[in-house]
Formats: structure tokens, C-alpha cells, sequence
């Protein structure tokens, strides 16, 4: 669906962080879409979860394997697809129809767990999950829902009272994996580790993996993290991935005004921070309680004024770890946020095939803004309509 009503053009806000929300429209009420939107997710039907979204009948032929809880591939389906989607650092979904005359609608096979991989013939890279959800039965079909491979990390846990001390982000990951591998088989596996950063001393009790994750791309050193699937010797793997920036800087393809971008949503959100304190973990107050760092973008702040943050970072305990952080916070927000929404067409300068989640591509808008709009920016979401050929990306501006 396109960027085609006001709450939706809102909500495209959220995808700068909670700073970015602007309030949906008064109905007297809060609906599912609404309660997203509030909370800075997009509104959209799929973008609020989504990467792609299509229908299979619509020219792409989908490989559908269905596979026991250990990856052991059981079957190959042919189901009616609904949708398909990938999240920027998180999970995704697949909702699927099967007939109830299928004969491959048995019960041992659609066993909540079970693994299922999707290879496209349209250059979409493979997605892989795990059948979970609400599953809807009426007179002729049944509908499933799969959730995408970094919903597994949220079924596992650390162990208890787990602490590392001055050790990268990438080693701590690595080792979690293989702990909760033998405790009992997770089928997850490290993948491509950023093995980057400074050192960090955090203590885990049970923390599930995506938490942890999100933990080490939020206030530790990391970038981003995925989960991709591949079928090795008849069996679904999921390998874990740990970026220090997932994607990369593509300037040569373009997304031009009047030319392959079609619909424009421009907002410019000013919620700089440019001094951020932090105080790490520890037991009061004095100089010597806790570590403490401060750090301010001076170029911002004579620009913008002075605009403070602060915060204590719970399990954060020695003082590069701190200061690794305070940099990676005032690098984020140390300017004011522009924000698009582009409806853009399959064409040059810039195919669909020719950029990724995470990639920063040229956006020209010469209507837009003091100077027009010229510069890198970042693709956080994608939403892709067959039918139409088109697509609808939410992209933040680059400003490190």
C-alpha cells in the first residue's frame, strides 16, 4: 500500500526513533495500526514489520521447504503467500494458505517449531524461520504465520550470573551461541562476527539472545545484526550475524525526483543531542562509585546550542567501554534528522536490485527543503508491490 493517507505519512516519523513520532489523527480511540504508530513504527499494514512484502502469483516463483524442529527438511509445499517481510534489527514474518485439500495439510508436518526455508527466483536474498503464530482455519484453507530466523534467539537464554570482562562484542556472542548450543541444539550458528570495538564487562542472568543482541547493537559497540538461513546437506541453518554497519554506501544509484521516485514524504526532525553524559553500573554517586564520560560534538552545539543527554547503562563497568559508547551515542545524534518516504519505481538511477536494507543511496529531490534535497541516505525499510512495480521506502539521512 502506498503512502496514500495522513496518519501513515505520520507515522513515517517513527523510523528516525522515538524523537521522530508525530501523534496519529483523533478517532476517538486506538486501533492496532494506531498503537504502532505511537509507539515510532511505521503504520503501513507490513512496513511496521516489514523489508518486502508480495503476493506469489504476481511473477515470482517461491521454493517453499518445510523442515523439522532440528532443520531436517521434510517436504517441499506450494502454499498461497501473503506476505513475506524483513526487519531492520529484528524479526519478520511469512503468512501462508494451505487448502484443506492439500494433502500435504498434515499435522505432523505444520508442528509449531518447525523450520521452513523460501528461495526466490527474483534476486531476493533466501528467507528462513520457524512456524509460530496464531494459525486460522475457515471452511476451505488454513492460514500459518513463520517468523523469521531472529525470533530463535528469543527462545534461548544465557546462563546464570554469565560475566565477561573487557571482551568485544563479537567474542561475547560467540561464545553465548555456543553455550546455549550445549545446553540443547539451537541450530544457530555464528555467522559473519564483527570481532571489532573495545572491550566490555557485562554480567547476563538468563538474558534471552535477542536481547542480548539488541543490547550489544544499542549501547555496545555493534552496528546491526541479522540472522540469515542456508540449506546445507538437507538441512535449514541459521547463521547469526554481527555487523559493525550492515550495507554499505552506494552513491552511484540514485533515487531522482520525477524520474524513478514517484511519491515524496519530506520531514525535517529537530532532536539533536549534542552532549551526552553517561554514568555506568555501580553503587552511588561519589567520583570513584562508578565510571563516568562525557562527550560533546562542540561543532553541533555552536550550531544548535547546547542540548544534553544522559543516562546509566546497567551492566556497563569500565571506562573505554563507556566512552565508547558516549561516541557512538553523539555520532547518532549529534545533528538534526531528515527523514523520507519515497514511493519509487524499478528504473534508473536506482533498481530495486541495486540496493539493500542498511545501504545509503543518493536521494535528489530539488523540491524539497531550503536548498533541495542531495545527499546519502540510509534505506531502513522497504515495502514492495508487485502489482503496481513499485515500492515504499523509509530512508534516514547519513550524517556521520
Amino acid at each position: 500500500m502506498a503512502i496514500d493517507t495522513q496518519d501513515k505519512r505520520r507515522s513515517i516519523a517513527g523510523y528516525a526513533g522515538p524523537f521522530g513520532v508525530i501523534a496519529p489523527l483523533p478517532a476517538g480511540g486506538l486501533d492496532d495500526l494506531d498503537r504502532r504508530h505511537v509507539a515510532g513504527v511505521y503504520r503501513g499494514p507490513l512496513v511496521s514489520l516489514a523489508l518486502f512484502s508480495f503476493l506469489a502469483p504476481a511473477g515470482v516463483s517461491i521454493l517453499f521447504l518445510l523442515a523439522d524442529t532440528s532443520g531436517r527438511v521434510l517436504t517441499e509445499i506450494n502454499p498461497e503467500i501473503q506476505r513475506v517481510s524483513r526487519r531492520w534489527n529484528g524479526a519478520g514474518a511469512v503468512s501462508f494458505t494451505m487448502a484443506v485439500t492439500d494433502p500435504k495439510l498434515r499435522e505432523e508436518l505444520f508442528i509449531p517449531g518447525h523450520k521452513v526455508l523460501l528461495q526466490f527466483d527474483n534476486g531476493l536474498r533466501d528467507w528462513g524461520g520457524a512456524l509460530t503464530g496464531p494459525r486460522e482455519w475457515n471452511g476451505s484453507s488454513v492460514t500459518f504465520e513463520a517468523v523469521s530466523g531472529e525470533w530463535i534467539l528469543a527462545t534461548r537464554r544465557t546462563g546464570r550470573g554469565r560475566t565477561f570482562t573487557e571482551t568485544q562484542a563479537g567474542t561475547i556472542l560467540t561464545e553465548l551461541l555456543r553455550e546455549a548450543e550445549a545446553f540443547y541444539p539451537t541450530g544457530l550458528r555464528a555467522g559473519n562476527i564483527w570481532q571489532g570495538g573495545a572491550g566490555h564487562s557485562v554480567e547476563y542472568h538468563r538474558k534471552t539472545l535477542y536481547d542480548v543482541l539488541t543490547e550489544l547493537v544499542g549501547n555496545l559497540s555493534a552496528g546491526a545484526f541479522d540472522v540469515t538461513p542456508r540449506l546445507e546437506s538437507g538441512r535449514i541453518v541459521f547463521y547469526v550475524n554481527l555487523y559493525e554497519r550492515q550495507g554499505t554506501s552506494r552513491p552511484g544509484v540514485a533515487l531522482v525526483e520525477g524520474q524513478n521516485v514517484t511519491g515524496i514524504r519530506y520531514r525535517e526532525i529537530d532532536e539533536a543531542v549534542n552532549a551526552w553524559h553517561l554514568a555506568g553500573e555501580g553503587d552511588g554517586w561519589a567520583d570513584d562509585a562508578r565510571a563516568y564520560a562525557t562527550a560533546v560534538h562542540s561543532e553541533s552545539a555552536a550550531r544548535h546550542g547546547m542540548r544534553e543527554g544522559s543516562e546509566v547503562l546497567s551492566g556497563v563497568t569500565e571506562q573505554s567501554a563507556l566512552e565508547a559508547i558516549a561516541a557512538k551515542r553523539l555520532d547518532e545524534t549529534a545533528w538534526p534528522t531528515r527523514v523520507l518516504g519515497l514511493t519509487v519505481l524499478n528504473g534508473p538511477p536506482g533498481r530495486f536490485r541495486e540496493y539493500d536494507i542498511g545501504d545509503a543511496v543518493t536521494c535528489r529531490l530539488p523540491s524539497y527543503g531550503f536548498h533541495g534535497v542531495n545527499g546519502l541516505f540510509e534505506v531502513r525499510a522497504q515495502e514492495f508491490f508487485p502489482e503496481s512495480n513499485t515500492a515504499d521506502l523509509v530512508l534516514l539521512e547519513v550524517t556521520a
